[in-house]
């Protein structure tokens, strides 16, 4: 498969107990307990509020033009509990999904959306309640073709992130975070921080 073009299949995922060691803990306190690695920039934001948290393992797609059909084909690798992870390089200028495609992901069983770049239909996401979180909303469709490739290393909101864990943010900010350490997260110093979402190379938790 020629570079830029490639898409890799995932055929494990991580371990639910993992998962739930995630689900338990508040993504500062792991941003803490990380020395703030994985941690993503602010500009990563809900879509509707409020949000629930969400937690799964992470679905990787690199769409450098925002093309649909990268998404796509992104969507088909995903499973139940999974969540979509897309880098589209920031651009604002058009939509990466709206509501009909994530209505789909809601029936696919995806637990979250997160991409660096935009959405639009932020109504119909709402109502559907699948928890989505992008750098910003637009009306205008984004391009149909273009390249990419899916389940490989991306940076999404200014962090790397690789094919496997994920967590989404809180509901003013986002983070990846690398491999969850044996360690006892800080206590959360309320006031004193930003807050973010944490997640590691193979699962994603959202609040």
């Amino acid at each position: 498969m020629p570079v830029g073009f490639r898409v890799f299949r995932r055929s494990s995922r991580p371990d639910a107990a993992l998962l739930q060691r995630f689900a338990e803990l508040h993504t500062a306190d792991l941003s803490d307990a990380m020395n703030r690695s994985g941690t993503m920039d602010r500009g990563i934001q809900p879509v509707f509020t409020p949000i629930k948290r969400v937690v799964g393992p992470a679905v990787t797609v690199s769409a450098p033009t925002g093309a649909f059909n990268m998404v796509k084909i992104g969507m088909e690798q995903t499973r139940a509990g999974d969540v979509l992870v897309i880098n589209a390089r920031g651009v604002l200028n058009g939509a990466l999904v709206g509501g009909n495609v994530c209505r789909g992901l809601v029936h696919r069983g995806l637990a979250g959306f997160v991409a660096d770049g935009a959405v639009r239909d932020a109504s119909e996401i709402r109502e559907d309640g699948l928890p989505t979180f992008a750098r910003g909303v637009t009306t205008v469709m984004g391009p149909i073709d273009g390249p990419g490739e899916v389940n490989v290393p991306i940076a999404c909101g200014g962090w790397s992130s690789t094919p496997a864990t994920s967590s989404s943010p809180t509901r003013t900010a986002s983070s990846w975070s690398a491999p969850l350490k044996r360690r006892r997260s800080s206590p959360r110093q309320r006031g004193s921080r930003q807050a973010t979402r944490p997640c590691n190379r193979s699962s994603c938790v959202a609040r």
